[in-house]
């Protein structure tokens, strides 16, 4: 049998398929897997003949998922390179299916805790996967901060749920928590650009504290934050600097840049020393030897502004 190509490897990345083949499992290793399946066949078999004669808690569930745990730390630590983040993915999912199915099968679900491990332990999966992730693109943080936005805020709308209602203190943490991702997300894709951040805050927290009024009524104060705040953010934008306009070929706005290639019967040229720019990242192009000798030539300003002269 031939090898997969890496297409199929990289489409399949969760699929132990490729890894059976190209990584030749061990002799322990295939004596582990067959004695966790004979263990957790056996355990299921035998809760399956006691469930005939009385009531059983499907206690196989445990073994089944110690085996689970051992076999995947066995494979990802010791049979492959060591793939942490792999390794921590399926604990966390066979350790919380597990608590699911704890609380499936006892008694009374009005409370629902396997969610809170969850949320919990999903928070930091999160934070390890951003760790993991950074080394090859750092711009992944603002989506491992969103996705712990989210799971904390789910986790606290539970609890709120679960604790009999009262007071709606969960929109305390959503606005709260949202204010920093708000930084983050402006910090991210408007740097600079003070003025959104202001407005997004200022909305943000606007609804919090209309949000704390609303728990306790009573006299509108929050109303005078708003006027007193509003004339601070209209004297912000009348004095403002228009947004800074993102090069696309900066290589600082996530892509590199572009290397011009020399074809045959042409000259391609950098200005660079004229503007100072670093060596590799030219932010002018002088398309001039890049066209015959005859007719219009364009060529590109520093302010991106395009001329064309004529020879």
């Amino acid at each position: 049998m031939q090898p997969p190509s890496s297409s199929t490897r990289y489409s399949l990345s969760f699929s132990h398929l490729d890894a059976v083949e190209h990584y030749k499992l061990s002799r322990p290793f295939k004596f582990h897997v067959l004695l966790a399946s004979l263990a957790t066949a056996v355990s299921g078999g035998l809760w399956l003949f006691i469930a005939f004669f009385t009531s059983q808690y499907p206690w196989f569930i445990y073994v089944a998922t110690f085996f689970c745990i051992t076999v995947s730390f066995h494979f990802y630590i010791l049979v492959r390179p060591k793939e942490i983040l792999q390794l921590h993915i399926t604990w966390f999912v066979v350790i919380n299916t597990m608590l699911f199915l704890t609380w499936l099968f006892q008694k009374g679900h009005e409370f629902t805790w396997f969610l809170y491990p969850i949320f919990g332990w999903g928070v930091l999966l999160a934070l390890h996967y951003g760790i993991v992730a950074w080394r090859d693109d750092p711009h992944k943080w603002i989506s491992v901060h969103t996705t712990i936005f989210v799971l904390v805020n789910l986790m606290c709308f539970f609890l709120y749920i679960d604790s009999g209602h009262g007071k709606p203190w969960f929109l305390y943490v959503f606005f709260g928590t949202g204010a920093l991702l708000l930084i983050h997300f402006c910090a991210h894709y408007y740097p600079g650009n003070w003025f959104t951040l202001h407005l997004y805050l200022f909305a943000d927290i606007q609804l919090l504290l209309f949000c704390v009024w609303a728990g306790r009524q009573g006299f509108p104060w929050f109303f005078f934050v708003l006027l007193g705040w509003g004339v601070l953010l209209a004297v912000h934008f009348k004095f403002s600097t228009p947004p800074q306009q993102l090069n696309p070929l900066d290589p600082e706005f996530g892509y590199p840049p572009p290397t011009p290639q020399p074809q045959q019967g042409y000259v391609g040229s950098l200005d660079q020393q004229s503007h100072g720019v670093q060596p590799g990242y030219p932010s002018s192009y002088s398309v001039q030897n890049l066209y015959p000798s005859t007719g219009p030539v364009m060529t590109e300003s520093p302010n991106s502004s395009f001329t064309v002269d004529s020879h």
